[in-house]
Parts: structure tokens; C-alpha cells; sequence
């Protein structure tokens, strides 16, 4: 939904890596100098107006802002790789927003979430809410693909809308800022519901090595463009478009400084924050960033 301004986004060096009898070179960003802004595209896919066209006169519950604020702690699920190594801390907690395929991830581990957040337009991404659970209400932007409200048919469900050019929403309805991916799209969703003290799981924002996977499980998706990022005297494999999402993350930080944060993750994103944030203390620009859930040690 947001592009990175070019000119704030470039790589400094580049980094080899052998691979059996072959060398591979691949740009390294230096996540401690990059600090860009956004940027909105008008290259919108026809096919966002049409999903919301449809998806809008399917469902008539919308989601409204809560006129109050909720103190206990909301668990705001991704997909990344560190979710299996921090996702049992879960059970901990009475309020769980889980976003793609985390939904089947934690419902396969008798973990039910309260709600689910979906905005991928396209039909492929339908496969993460294949298997709905009746327990679960279902907040999805309208931009989704018809295919997921198959999915979610006869379940509790609430549509929102996503601010992006030239799309026309119903008037009066609410819109949220456009970010960069769903996790944090989902951020903006609990802080919505009223939710103010946000527990981050799988925001990783980078590549598992020994796999080379980039989510815990299956995603109907391969990753492009890998590049290495640089952060704190760490190296991390991730690719070009996980790293601008970093980025971004830094911008909906800034915008949102009313949220406290603890993120469960040794990725990319955790070490992004760790040097930007606690170790240079930025705290006048950011939420209340938990240190002990920044430094992964939680």
C-alpha cells in the first residue's frame, strides 16, 4: 500500500556468499544508516475496487473505534519464523490477533484467537482462512478477495477499509492508515479495538537460515530479491521488500507513539529497534518499547 522513497532506500556495499563451488553476490543494506520516508502509490490494481465493490454490499457489519481503552495485554500475531520458538508464550494471553497463516498456525495447536486480520487482495491468500473456526471474528479489509468471505460464511465478521488512492469507500465508514503489510495493518486494528499494550509475535522481517524459510509454516508465496541486512554488527538474509517493511514499521512507530510495545523475536526487525530505539534512546520518538521484549530475552 506504501512505496519507500528511492532515494532514502539504497544498499551500501554488496556481500558474497559461497554456496557449494559458486560465489553469490548480494546487496547489503545498513539498516543503522537507512531511515526512510513513505511514499503512496497510484498503481492500484483494478482488482482492489472491484474486491471492495463486492465484498462491501456481502457484509454490513463494519468495525468501529472502541470509546474505550482495554489495559490487558493483546498478543498481535505474524507469520515469521520466530513465532515456533516464541509461540507457546501465547497461551499466556486472553486477547490474540493472529494475520495469515499464523490463524491455521495457532488453531493446529489448540491456541484460538479472538480475532483474525486479512487485507491480500488476491485469491491465493485465501488459503490461510480455509479452515475458519466459529470462535474467532473475523476483521477483514475490504480490499480481500470474495474467496476469503467464502471461507468465513456464517462466522462473525466486520469489514474495514484501507486508505489508498482512489478508491471510494461508503461515507462515514471507517478507514485506517495504509502500512505496509498485514502485521501491521493489524496493529492499527487492535489499537482500534482499543488495545494500547501490544505483544508482537513473528515479526521477524527476516529469513531463517538453516531453512531459508521466511514465515513458520506454509504461505502461498515465495520470497524474491534476497539481499542481506546489516544491524548492530549483525548480519540477517531477508529480502528487499522485508526490509522496506522494516522501514515502515519505523514510520507506524512515529505515528502511533500512544502504544506500548514488546516484540518476541531475534529478527530483524527486534535488532532494527534494539540499536534505533533502547540503545540510542530514542524513546521521545517512539511508543514505550519494551527493552526486555526488544533484546528477544523475554
Amino acid at each position: 500500500m506504501t512505496l519507500l522513497k528511492e532515494e532514502g532506500f539504497k544498499y551500501t556495499q554488496q556481500v558474497k556468499i559461497k554456496e557449494g563451488d559458486t560465489e553469490k553476490v548480494f546487496p547489503l543494506y545498513d539498516m543503522e544508516q537507512m531511515r526512510a520516508g513513505l511514499l503512496y502509490t497510484e498503481d492500484i490494481p483494478p482488482e482492489i475496487g472491484d474486491n471492495v465493490s463486492k465484498n462491501i454490499v456481502r457484509i454490513k457489519d463494519r468495525l468501529q473505534v472502541s470509546e474505550k481503552v482495554i489495559d490487558e495485554p493483546c498478543a498481535v500475531v505474524g507469520f515469521g519464523p520466530t513465532l515456533k520458538k516464541f509461540g507457546e508464550r501465547l497461551k499466556d494471553f486472553r486477547h490474540i490477533i493472529t494475520t495469515s497463516g499464523a490463524h491455521k498456525y495457532l488453531i493446529d495447536r489448540d491456541i484460538i484467537p479472538s480475532y483474525h486480520v486479512e487485507i491480500d487482495y488476491r485469491e491465493r491468500k485465501a488459503v490461510h482462512t480455509k479452515e475458519s473456526h466459529p470462535d474467532v471474528e473475523y476483521l477483514l479489509g475490504s480490499i480481500v478477495h470474495p474467496a476469503v468471505l467464502d471461507n468465513v460464511e456464517g462466522k462473525r465478521c466486520k469489514l474495514w477499509h484501507i486508505k489508498l488512492t482512489g478508491i471510494e469507500y461508503p461515507k462515514d465508514e471507517l478507514v485506517l492508515e495504509g502500512y505496509w503489510d498485514v502485521g501491521q495493518e493489524a496493529i492499527l486494528v487492535a489499537k482500534t479495538l482499543g488495545y494500547r499494550n501490544l505483544h508482537l509475535f513473528g515479526f521477524d522481517y527476516a529469513i531463517e537460515v538453516d531453512t531459508d524459510k521466511t514465515h513458520a509454516g506454509f504461505h502461498n508465496g515465495m520470497p524474491i530479491n534476497f539481499v542481506f541486512a546489516k544491524c548492530n554488527n549483525k548480519y540477517f538474509k531477508t529480502t528487499d521488500n522485508l526490509a522496506r517493511g522494516v522501514m515502515v514499521f519505523q514510520a507506524l512507530m512515529e505515528d502511533n507513539t500512544d502504544l506500548g510495545l514488546t516484540i518476541y523475536s531475534d529478527g530483524l526487525l527486534s535488532e532494527y529497534l534494539n540499536y534505533h530505539y533502547i540503545n540510542k534512546g530514542k524513546e521521545d520518538t517512539s511508543p514505550a518499547l519494551s527493552q526486555q521484549g526488544v533484546l528477544s530475552n523475554v
